[in-house]
């Protein structure tokens, strides 16, 4: 029986929720079908976890360009991708981003035929340069069937709905990673409701179950209470406010929390450690390579955020059987186990309410914590049916 041949289209190998779900997926399907990835920018600390068998496709430099941030393209682009960067982004601020993108993927090779194609990224804001994942599947390349993803949620982020509906249009079907992702979507875009499914995110299981056997720092589980988060260090999310609300709990408890990842707001967060005297209390790892070691032996997975649409840290958790303190998203309801998580209200408030209800329950949540649930890895089969479904055309 010959395989399926998918096309799959994103942006970069940054580190990321998308990109990581994205490496999830190939890890997961590269055995079933055959698999070529269009990366705008085919570089970033993920590209080595590309999996073997699956084709990097060649893209144009302007293309390539636009998956690059501004400070990546000056420090690293040729002359000629300096000179369209930065007339790109000055245009596409002023007005938008569709002359840009339309030049970059006319000068994109025609791609082919495939049996599916992906445009795993949602389409940003009209005034934000990468962009335009459905405008390459719907020009470069003939596709029995073309799907869009959508990671984000939709409510609380300003993404020029509008704008973007007439590309969306384009997809014969739209695949947001939860319930609550494919409700907010069809809000938004009320007249894509037909065409609008949910489907989780995979996992690798195997990954996650080796990663999180192997060793790490045993002097940070010398505490009565360990707190893990992994993300980036981004406004979005919330570490210092969450700092700042649990920092007397911190003080008075002998409770560690540790916090892998890096990003913009590091300063920030290491200011607001000072500011509140929680230096011994508050640990920044900084990025990770292996981030299950410390998520399978902590006693909490936290996470702030002031917005997420279906974290890939829920899926990671409650499979290594680590409860999760979160504040309250759009999926979170959908996606934890009520008995085995925490919800809190989504403001700092809230957060110092249910963790000072934590530091006197310790022992209860102590008992939330479960072994890991290996037996969910019997669920992948079924999960690849699942998706095959996804890549069958309503006029098949």
């Amino acid at each position: 029986m010959n395989r399926k041949k998918l096309l799959i289209v994103d942006k970069s190998f940054a580190i990321g929720g998308i990109q990581t779900s994205l490496l999830n997926m190939l890890d997961s399907l590269n055995d079933y079908y055959d698999i070529d990835l269009l990366m705008y920018y085919a570089e970033g600390p993920l590209n080595e976890r590309l999996p073997a068998g699956i084709k990097l496709v060649r893209t144009s430099w302007r293309l390539e360009t636009c998956g690059m941030s501004f400070r990546q393209c000056l420090h690293d682009g040729s002359f000629k991708q300096k000179i369209f960067r930065i007339m790109s982004t000055i245009w596409t601020k002023l007005f938008d981003n569709r002359i840009p993108l339309h030049f970059a993927i006319k000068h994109q090779d025609y791609l082919g035929h495939y049996d599916a194609a992906i445009a795993y990224h949602h389409e940003a804001g009209k005034n934000t340069l990468t962009s335009g994942f459905i405008r390459v599947i719907d020009t470069c390349c003939d596709a029995k069937i073309k799907l869009s993803w959508i990671h984000n949620d939709s409510e609380s982020n300003d993404i020029s709905e509008n704008f973007n509906d007439k590309y969306y249009k384009k997809a014969d079907r739209i695949v947001a990673v939860s319930e609550a992702v494919k409700n907010g979507f069809i809000k938004k875009h009320p007249l894509l409701a037909d065409k609008t499914i949910a489907f989780h995110n995979f996992l690798n299981y195997e990954r996650i179950d080796t990663y999180s056997k192997e060793a790490c720092d045993d002097r940070y589980f010398s505490h009565s209470f360990v707190c893990f988060s992994a993300c980036r260090l981004e406004p979005i999310k919330g570490i210092p406010r969450a700092i700042t609300a649990m920092a007397e709990v911190l003080r008075k408890n002998d409770i560690l929390w540790l916090i892998a990842g890096d990003g913009n707001d590091r300063t920030v967060i290491e200011k607001t450690i000072e500011k509140e005297k929680v230096e011994d209390k508050v640990i920044l790892l900084g990025s990770q390579d292996n981030p299950y070691c410390f998520m399978s032996r902590a006693d909490l997975v936290v996470l702030v955020s002031y917005h997420e649409a279906a974290p890939m840290v829920y899926l990671e958790a409650q499979y290594l059987g680590t409860p999760v303190f979160t504040t309250q998203l759009a999926s979170s309801v959908e996606m934890l186990d009520s008995s085995k998580s925490i919800i809190c209200e989504n403001s700092e408030d809230g957060i110092g309410k249910s963790f000072k209800w934590l530091s006197e329950n310790i022992e209860t949540v102590k008992s939330m914590k479960t072994e890991s649930l290996e037996n969910e890895k019997n669920l992948l089969d079924e999960k690849i049916a699942l998706f095959d479904k996804l890549l069958i055309a309503e006029n098949n």
